[in-house]
């Protein structure tokens, strides 16, 4: 045979190897087309019609499935997810995560016959997720509510917690529910104070607000406050409970203020490569059994202390809850038009405490604060002293029998504190009292203006 002839068999063989694969091409394609599957004309295939494994294809075989699949970003949950018909194994789940990977990376195969990188679908995956509507499952709620037009959002501590009847809990109680629906709707609006709820052991207030929060509420302890682990836990939470402030520390306290303060917290999260801005969709509530709970003056603002009776009526709010979102997201709706001009980080006056309920607020705020034993020590023994200028050391001294050579500046604080709550002194960092000068002390607020014009005449002369 010579050697043409071979040529010739060889050319043969290989056209007849590429129809039989070009034949069972177009049949694969018939069986993909009766799924409803087929190549998009952008893909690159071989002169075989397999498709090639590259990106760039692995992205288009995807994103026309998008639709069908409900590819979507989860911004509650800040999760890559699929919410409709989906055609792999019901084990693989919903969420975007290395098993659902590697369940599409197999219907991939089998639809396609063709081996994608696992890294490529992940990446084309988040792509035309990232790329499409973001979903938020509890504004997809409100949007589908009807009020019926009964004003509730008032009266709702009253009417199902048995508060009392004044503005200052009616306010409470509004800008609570406004809250929520501000901070589902715009991530991150400002939004610090939480209302505490008082009652005993078994009243139902923990359950009432799990009925409000729904699926999206939580109480799970979210241990150290200043870890992003704490924060990481807020996904998918709309409305956390801290729950009892019975066993309550400065530092504790001073956590919770900065935990509360905080709209965007800052980590790296599920999927992302180095750390990102995550601002905050829920709301804080807390509950104790105490009435005293607060320990001083600084922060205690975020604190709305709310009164309740001794049973909440939960089947009556379990009945009502989707009325009271309804009205709250219509009346937060129209609010946030009016004041669209504001910074998120700014807070919204529809969502403050009105200035004329700011007394009543401080009022209930200092019921609630843990008196130092130290006040009525210190107290009785500046009225016995009598006197407008006193030196820190001495109150140490004189009052706890603390020498000058054992005082510590956590006993400075301390006495700051007690200060400030007995009321009428006001700290000077270097105050003289007769021929001793320069040391912390305390001046009634009687005589500022002659201790002003003492230190004003003190630098003229050191000048």
């Amino acid at each position: 045979m010579s050697n043409s002839d071979t040529s010739n068999d060889a050319a043969q063989r290989e056209a007849d190897k590429l129809k039989k694969q070009q034949w069972a091409a177009k049949k694969k394609a018939e069986e993909r087309a009766a799924k409803g599957l087929i190549i998009p004309p952008g893909v690159w295939v071989t002169e075989a019609g397999v498709v090639k494994p590259t990106y760039d294809n692995c992205w288009q075989l995807l994103e026309m499935s998008a639709d069908t699949w409900g590819m979507a970003y989860d911004v509650l949950g800040e999760s890559y997810i699929f919410r409709g018909n989906v055609p792999w194994e019901p084990h693989y789940g919903r969420e975007l995560n290395g098993d659902l990977v590697r369940g599409i990376r197999n219907w991939l195969l089998d639809a396609f016959e063709t081996e994608f990188k696992k890294c490529d679908i992940e990446d084309a995956l988040l792509s035309i997720c990232r790329a499409r509507p973001y979903y938020n499952p509890i504004c997809e709620h409100l949007d589908l509510l009807k009020w019926d037009g009964t004003p509730r959002i008032d009266g709702w501590l009253q009417t199902y917690f048995g508060s009392p009847d004044d503005p200052y809990h009616r306010a409470v109680g509004r800008r609570f529910l406004l809250g929520a629906v501000a901070r589902a709707r715009r991530p991150g609006t400002k939004f610090d104070p939480m209302p505490t709820f008082e009652a005993g052991q078994g009243s139902g207030k923990s359950t009432a607000l799990r009925i409000l929060g729904g699926e999206f509420f939580s109480d799970a302890p979210l241990g150290d406050l200043d870890n992003r682990d704490a924060a990481i836990a807020l996904q998918r939470i709309w409305i956390y409970e801290l729950g009892e402030l019975n066993d309550v520390t400065r530092a504790k306290i001073e956590a919770v203020k900065r935990f509360l303060s905080t709209c965007v917290d800052r980590y790296r999260g599920i999927n992302e490569k180095r750390r990102t801005n995550h601002p905050r969709s829920c709301v804080f509530a807390g509950t104790t059994n105490q009435m005293a709970y607060l320990l001083d003056m600084s922060g205690d603002r975020r604190f709305w202390p709310v009164r309740t009776s001794r049973e909440v009526k939960l089947k009556e709010l379990e009945r009502d809850r989707d009325l009271l979102w309804a009205e709250a997201s219509m009346i937060e709706a129209q609010a946030a038009k009016e004041e669209a001009h504001i910074p998120i980080g700014i807070q919204r006056p529809s969502l403050e405490l009105p200035r004329e309920l700011w007394i009543a607020a401080g009022k209930e705020q200092a019921e609630r604060r843990i008196v130092d034993p130290w006040v009525d020590t210190v107290s009785a023994w500046l009225e016995n002293q009598g006197g407008e200028r006193v030196f820190t050391k001495d109150i140490l001294e004189n009052c706890f029998s603390i020498p000058k050579g054992e005082q510590r500046t956590d006993h400075g604080q301390r006495v700051a504190r007690v200060m400030q709550a007995i009321g009428g002194w006001r700290h000077r960092p270097k105050l003289r009292i007769g021929k001793v000068a320069g040391l912390s002390g305390y001046v009634r607020e009687a005589i500022l203006d002659v201790i002003a014009a003492e230190e004003a005449e003190a630098e003229a002369k050191a000048a």
